[in-house]
């Protein structure tokens, strides 16, 4: 598909400094690994003063853990995904465009709000074709050390995602929903795809390659296949619309339906047992594939329409 006018470039107004794209995502990991070495010494400050060892209270996080201690968990959680994320798209973002920063980073407006209602509609409407490509995942057989690392992560995530008091909920929705949503989309989607189409010329293969580094960045293995679909459907989102917050809306629906859907359920809603092939919903599976296209193609055309107007 090709956008007309000023959105068919998506660097337009803020192509910022002449830099190749090798180089502007070398210099996006100089400044990820400086922020990064920044928020551990916050957190090791934080440690110090809270009398807790991060790593020790990660490894040993169960439910018999104070409230205390996930909270202090879950503010780490935070500090790693500004440090690793926000802090540094938004640190590129100012050197290579200065005042035009947001619009480096395609924020520079709200979207229109029927893009967001799509985005969100689409990346929900997938959730049956992401619960089948993770019933394909665990059909691949893993070494016992991968194995072993999927099952700490698993707990270690049910763990603190355990609410006790009501205002967890909204804690856990603003740590591992939010933060996570905004600063993945602006370094995947705003930085890293958008220096990809410049490398390749070929805005398909940056949205697919920054999907699977996506994907592999989690490091969780029975889930690469759904999150590489994920990856794939928020990159599409951002390519067809040009603007981040359509995708960053999608992702924290994404996330956010999944914490509150355990929250009301009290239970791990990702412990059914998908290995039984009874149990996936092949026509529910189809249904929703056949919608998810649908949609793909409907928010393709209405932009199509709408990016003339100068507003996706």
């Amino acid at each position: 598909m090709n956008l007309n006018g000023e959105n068919n470039d998506i660097f337009s107004k803020s192509n910022g400094l002449d830099i190749p794209p090798m180089l502007v995502l070398l210099l996006m990991l100089l400044i990820m690994a400086f922020c990064i070495l920044i928020g551990f010494s916050l957190t090791a400050l934080m440690s110090h003063f809270k009398g807790l060892d991060y790593q020790e209270a990660m490894l040993n996080l169960s439910t018999n853990n104070s409230l205390s201690t996930r909270n202090f968990i879950r503010t780490s959680l935070g500090i790693s995904h500004l440090s690793m994320f926000v802090f540094p798209s938004i640190g590129l973002a100012i050197f290579m465009s200065r005042k035009y920063w947001t619009h480096y980073l395609s924020i520079q407006k709200l979207p229109h709000l029927t893009n967001i209602l799509l985005g969100v509609i689409l990346i929900l409407s997938s959730f049956p074709l992401a619960y089948f490509t993770f019933w394909v995942n665990k059909q691949i057989p893993l070494p016992a050390w991968a194995m072993t690392m999927e099952d700490s992560t698993n707990k270690m995530i049910e763990n603190m995602l355990l609410t006790e008091v009501p205002y967890e909920l909204w804690f856990n929705l603003l740590i591992v929903a939010a933060i996570p949503a905004l600063g993945e989309e602006l370094i995947f989607r705003g930085i890293l795809q958008k220096n990809l189409e410049r490398l390749f010329n070929n805005p398909i293969t940056a949205i697919w390659v920054a999907a699977l580094l996506f994907s592999a960045f989690h490091m969780q293995f029975q889930g690469f296949l759904p999150r590489l679909v994920l990856g794939a459907l928020l990159g599409y989102l951002f390519y067809w619309t040009r603007n981040l917050w359509v995708p960053i809306f999608a992702h924290f629906a994404y996330n956010g339906s999944q914490i509150i859907g355990q929250y009301l359920l009290k239970a791990d809603i990702s412990s059914v047992d998908i290995e039984q092939a009874d149990q996936l919903p092949i026509g529910i599976t189809i249904i929703s594939s056949i919608f998810v296209l649908f949609i793909c193609f409907f928010i393709k055309q209405y932009n199509q329409k709408l990016q003339p107007n100068g507003r996706a």
